[in-house]
């Protein structure tokens, strides 16, 4: 992994994050369908911090998930 690379985009702090994002929505009784997870971390990226993810964790975690409707996950490392 590259040293340059910020914390945030570890694929274990990505895991981290949707982990998170996806009890608060069970937590709060909403689907956690991947559209509803997606749209939930861009509500935070837009800066609605929510629990313990930052704005930066969600747009990481959002970086790190392209290619997921597509059945593959992109390399962040």
């Amino acid at each position: 992994m590259s040293k340059n690379l910020r914390h945030t985009r570890n694929p274990d702090m990505i895991a981290f994050t949707i982990g998170w994002v996806v009890l608060q929505l069970i937590h709060d009784d909403l689907p956690t369908d991947f559209k509803t997870i997606k749209g939930r971390l861009r509500q935070i990226a837009a800066g609605r911090a929510e629990g313990r993810v930052t704005p930066e964790m969600a747009k990481d975690a959002l970086s790190g998930t392209e290619g997921m409707e597509r059945g593959r996950m992109r390399d962040v490392a």
